[in-house]
């Protein structure tokens, strides 16, 4: 392997370290305009109120990805409203383990988003969320400071972020 960093893909990464990331079912869809992203995570747990996230993206997101669990929750908890916040902020993308709206618009959004699928009801107002909280998605667990790599092939998380990949972004 040479000593000059190219740039990769998740392809590569499994690769390269392939017991030192947790890949994710594909079972997540690509909606957002930027095809991938790479960041440290930040978690979130949900339940059908989006109050929780709407104020974390709105906070600095120095290129860092948000990972959100709805709990299986039929309700639309990312729409283009928060993805701008999201933009507007510096955050590199969002994976919603659950449902998002307006996927017309946020195609056009600079911005990379994998989510379960399109749902038009938006969230209700119920409860609080929990930030940097640990998740588990199928057999995969995450937490937030894990780091996020995801394109067109894949979402992988790993502990940390890999210093010998440059990540197509």
């Amino acid at each position: 392997m040479s000593n000059k960093l190219e740039h990769h893909g998740t392809a590569e990464v499994c690769d390269l370290h392939a017991h030192e990331v947790r890949v994710l079912r594909p079972t997540f869809v690509s909606y957002g305009g930027k095809p991938s992203c790479s960041g440290e995570i930040v978690t979130l747990q949900l339940e059908e109120d989006n109050r929780t996230l709407k104020a974390l993206l709105q906070t600095p997101g120095e290129g860092r990805v948000v990972v959100v669990d709805v709990s299986g929750a039929f309700c639309a908890v990312v729409g283009d409203n928060l993805a701008l916040h999201a933009i507007n902020h510096g955050w590199s993308g969002m994976v919603v383990h659950g449902y998002i709206r307006d996927i017309k618009t946020l195609a056009d959004m600079p911005i990379a988003i994998w989510a379960l699928g399109a749902y038009p009801c938006r969230s209700e107002k119920r409860a609080e969320g929990q930030q940097d909280v640990t998740l588990k998605f199928g057999d995969v667990e995450m937490k937030s400071g894990d780091f996020l790599y995801a394109d067109e092939d894949g979402i992988l998380i790993a502990d940390a972020r890999f210093e010998d990949v440059l990540f197509a972004v």
